[in-house]
């Protein structure tokens, strides 16, 4: 199982929105090096003086609609008063697995119940991370796309469980490609391998 972002607990600085802010969505950017399908997103978030429900989700990198994809409602338990630190991990599986190719950037995060309240704890990110509105679409609208700022922290939002592409990989022109084929050099002439294994520990495996 692999995982995208940063999966540390942020604990630089916090913030958080209540139930009268009608900013309600938090993500992070993050690009998908090689081809391939996420199946949970994880992310740092608390309840503000009581629990909050929550959707954990997957917008394309300018946060349009539809959302591509999202998690069942996840309830956070409440944390108290805002501070430092005062998160826990919530990883939920989407609803339904999403494949995204290579390079393809997204924003992974949460939207939370329009009249609940949240808080997150911060932390150094070159990304950063942003914020929005849902309004009352709160399962459905856009990522603020017309309504949001850019912050210079991230929030702990990552994805849990992505899986890349079976098969071969080839770095060309700055990216991670799929091969379709791998050939050998045989007895003076290329043909295509029956297979590829690769060296792990001391033995050799089939290449996942």
């Amino acid at each position: 199982m692999a995982t995208l972002g940063i999966t540390g607990k942020p604990t630089a600085s916090w913030h958080g929105y209540g139930g009268s802010s009608t900013i309600n969505q938090e993500a992070e950017q993050l690009t998908i090096p090689k081809g391939g399908t996420i199946y949970s997103v994880g992310c740092w978030i608390g309840g503000w003086d009581g629990a909050c429900d929550v959707w954990l989700t997957i917008w394309d990198a300018a946060g349009a609609r539809p959302k591509l994809a999202q998690s069942a409602m996840v309830t956070v338990a409440n944390e108290g008063s805002p501070g430092d630190g005062k998160v826990k991990l919530y990883v939920a599986a989407l609803t339904a697995p999403l494949d995204l190719p290579t390079g393809f950037d997204f924003l992974v995060g949460f939207v939370r119940k329009q009249n609940d309240a949240h808080q997150v704890s911060t932390g150094p990110s070159a990304a950063g991370h942003r914020h929005g509105r849902s309004g009352a679409n709160q399962q459905t609208a856009a990522f603020g796309v017309t309504d949001y700022s850019s912050q210079v922290q991230r929030i702990g939002a990552y994805v849990a469980d992505y899986q890349p592409r079976p098969g071969a990989w080839v770095y060309r022109s700055g990216v991670w490609q799929q091969s379709d084929t791998v050939s050998v050099y045989r007895a003076g002439s290329w043909v295509e391998a029956d297979g590829v294994s690769v060296r792990r520990g001391s033995a050799w495996n089939e290449a996942d």
